[in-house]
């Protein structure tokens, strides 16, 4: 009994010992707090990378857009802007999906037309400025540029 006393009062080391505890403690809540903030950042998305053509019939106008060749990708991602001496004009991308039909994706070979006058409502006159622009919604990225003026 008495040794049991002696060793219940002896305490000697006690404190270095709940010192480093306590650090040890401190350290993992600092890593926890750190990892749980910089792993649960979203990654930015990747946008398709696809080779697309595009070319314009004046006579018509109608402009044609098509995939020929890299990754599918999604009818409803991609959205067209049509700026006709700056006046914005957007093709979107439920009337992509009805260009394709009933495919979800827009992959190598399928072509999609826009009769800018027919299908958009903008008179096209000879000197009109017209840039198009092919925009991935999810990653704000533009996927095609081109810029031409009617004759």
């Amino acid at each position: 009994m008495y040794k049991l006393r002696k060793f219940i009062k002896n305490c000697d080391g006690v404190s270095e010992v709940i010192g480093e505890v306590l650090l040890v403690g401190i350290v993992v809540i600092f890593f926890s707090v750190t990892s749980i903030f910089v792993f649960s950042s979203d990654k930015p998305v990747d946008s398709p990378n696809a080779d697309l053509q595009i070319w314009v019939n004046e006579t018509s106008d109608t402009v044609y857009i098509k995939h020929r060749g890299g990754e599918p990708f999604r009818t409803g991602e991609v959205k067209v802007v049509i700026l006709i001496n700056g006046t914005e004009n957007v093709f979107t991308p439920e009337n992509i999906s009805a260009k394709l039909g009933a495919d979800e994706s827009w992959e190598m070979g399928d072509v999609v037309e826009i009769g800018i006058q027919d299908e958009l409502g903008i008179p096209i006159e000879s000197g009109n400025q017209v840039e198009l622009f092919l925009v991935h919604i999810p990653s704000k990225q533009m996927l095609q540029r081109t810029s031409f003026t009617v004759s």
